[in-house]
């Protein structure tokens, strides 16, 4: 009798500690999960900051362009119309001589 006891207790806390294992791996396997889900946002979240610094960069060249047309800094070359600046007497572009 006491070696049926003896025998259930040792089953009875191999069970235990094999649920609790389960249950400290199945934490640790979650941890890392979470750490892998968090790397993605965080590389999402990088890649969406940079597309919006390009708009925003893109926008301020935009911007600046037309602040050089309009104050004279720069002028549209008449072959290809990009901007180039205003002394020019060849387009940078295109490599046509520009009228003096």
């Amino acid at each position: 009798m006491e070696a049926m006891t003896t025998l259930i207790g040792f089953i009875f806390w191999g069970i235990v500690i094999i649920l609790l294992l389960g249950r400290l791996f199945g934490w640790a396997l979650g941890i890392r999960d979470l750490r892998m889900k968090s790397e993605t946002i965080i590389t999402q979240n990088d890649n969406l900051l940079k597309a919006l610094a390009k708009l925003a960069e893109k926008q301020s060249n935009a911007n600046r362009e037309k602040r050089d047309l309009h104050n004279g800094i720069k002028k549209q070359c008449p072959a290809c119309a990009e901007l180039i600046k205003f002394e020019a007497t060849k387009c940078r572009h295109c490599h046509t001589l520009q009228p003096v």
